[in-house]
């Protein structure tokens, strides 16, 4: 055994030298993006693919790189990773705005696009941006589809956090329209979404999507203009357009990427010096920070309240779920036996996320039925925390001695009657730290219901920052407030635990 252990290690250690040997000498350009973005970036049996992915791969050959390294980040969580360190561009089809532009350094833009609307293919009464009012509207969360869609007067903004899971949204008739990058919904329509849904004939304001550097990282975005430019010139851009779009405006689309890039080019040559390093990471006082958190204290407060209604009735509900299921694994039934023990290790051996889907997305789809995003976080989470519930409640009783029970069948009490009036109150002073843990645990949990637009305070965490960036004072002041809330449920169960000492 020792032998196995040491050959583990060994192989261990080797494979974190290879690792750091195959990175050392090489130029690396690290790039975010969200890979649901198809034509522009996805997946595709491992390997990201699409538009953006062979273009940033050409321009960093071009530029001197020996390596891109392609990472994974959601798309509201670029820029703050961006800031920090984490990458060194953003290429994810992101369009440039001044928004954005206070926050990062563009390159020349790469690519024109414009916003689309898709609706059922049976809604008729949808042709038009301003047939949208008061209409409930699914878009990715961060994205130009978001911001537009918030000017749609009345209108009842979900979101989510791919373009993937707002299409499903409007699929299972819980939205009346998606908002989002024309090509983008192209694709899905052209992937087998035209038999369910089509697209208006309202083009909104025409985009342009650009790389994005670090605000004052000069040098990379000279380095990475000449290479756009170069791309440009000798053909490689229009052959990887018409990879992903076809031959109409591959030339036309080149050309204007050569001059958009040569522009850049002579704008970085003129820069001056001393700003090339200005910015890289920008830093607040202490003043700003804590006027810019009372600012967004309201919004985070809401949804912390919010969290607490979901943690508080799917416990609530999980109890009543646990405490049957609890019973029925140790009673004398088998049949009742054998389904207390599929049900917990069910939802015991599968992730809250993907529980969350199966009722939202999967479930709808099935039974041809719409449900409310309140409702299935409630169902999911309460069923989620019941089947921890019931394996407490069960280890409780297991624990009481078994001469209780055989005290109480003597008495003349039938198997019912003993647990309800001898064994079960003893067990539920034992069990009640650990569904104080629970409801903590529920707590921390509930932030999963983000991935189906509910604002609860996790969201609205991410609802900010995808409008601010500013992801330091955005998860500091959620990372308290979930601490404030934990606290207070570990003083409560303290205080009941006194409380039922002192009454033993």
């Amino acid at each position: 055994m020792k032998r196995v252990l040491y050959l583990v290690f060994c192989l261990a250690i080797l494979c974190v030298l290879g690792g750091c040997k195959e990175s050392n000498g090489e130029k690396v350009l690290r790039v975010g993006c969200e890979p649901t973005f198809a034509p522009f970036e996805f997946t595709e049996e491992g390997h990201f693919k699409g538009f953006d992915m062979d273009l940033i791969r050409a321009v960093g050959k071009k530029a001197g790189y020996d390596k891109v390294e392609i990472v994974n980040i959601g798309f509201d969580a670029l820029i703050p990773g961006l800031k920090s360190g984490t990458i060194d561009l953003i290429v994810s089809g992101m369009t440039i705005t001044e928004e954005r532009a206070k926050e990062v350094d563009f390159c020349a833009p790469y690519y024109t696009s414009g916003l689309g609307i898709i609706v059922l293919k049976d809604r008729k009464d949808i042709n038009s941006i301003d047939d949208l009012r008061g209409k409930r509207l699914a878009v990715p969360l961060g994205t130009s589809g978001e911001h537009k869609a918030r000017t749609v007067p009345d209108a009842k903004v979900i979101t989510f956090n791919t373009n993937t899971d707002a299409v499903l949204e409007l699929e299972n008739g819980s939205a009346d329209a998606v908002i989002n990058d024309r090509p983008v919904l192209g694709w899905y329509l052209a992937k087998g979404g035209a038999e369910r849904c089509r697209m208006t004939s309202d083009i909104m304001e025409s985009e342009q999507y650009g790389f994005a550097a670090r605000k004052g990282d000069a040098k990379l975005t000279a380095k990475l203009n000449a290479a756009l430019a170069e791309v440009a010139q000798d053909g490689t851009y229009v052959s990887i357009y018409r990879k992903w779009f076809g031959e109409e405006g591959a030339e036309k689309a080149a050309s204007a990427l050569s001059n958009e890039a040569q522009k850049a080019v002579q704008k970085n040559s003129l820069a001056s010096p001393a700003d090339a390093g200005k910015g890289i990471f920008p830093t607040k006082g202490f003043a700003e920070i804590l006027n810019f958190i009372t600012g967004i204290l309201p919004l985070l407060l809401s949804g912390a309240m919010v969290t607490v209604r979901i943690s508080a009735i799917s416990v609530g509900l999980g109890l009543i779920i646990g405490f049957a299921f609890g019973i029925m694994r140790i009673c004398e039934n088998r049949p009742l036996r054998w389904l207390a023990t599929i049900y917990t290790d069910f939802i015991r051996g599968t992730p809250l996320l993907v529980q969350i889907f199966l009722v939202y997305f999967a479930l709808p789809q099935l039974l041809g039925i719409r449900i409310d995003p309140f409702v299935a976080a409630i169902v999911a989470c309460s069923v989620n925390s019941g089947a921890y519930v019931a394996e407490i409640v069960r280890a409780g009783i297991q624990s009481i001695d078994s001469g209780q029970m055989e005290a109480g069948r003597s008495l003349g009490l039938t198997w019912g009657k003993t647990m309800r009036h001898i064994i079960v109150p003893q067990a539920f002073r034992r069990i009640l730290p650990p569904l104080g843990n629970e409801f903590i645990a529920m707590l921390k949990d509930s932030s999963l219901v983000s991935v189906i637009g509910f604002e609860e305070l996790t969201r609205c965490g991410q609802m900010v920052i995808a409008r601010t960036y500013a992801s330091f004072e955005v998860w500091l002041s959620v990372a308290l407030i979930y601490l404030i809330m934990t606290l207070a449920v570990t003083r409560l169960v303290w205080f009941l635990e006194r409380r039922f000492a002192n009454n033993a």
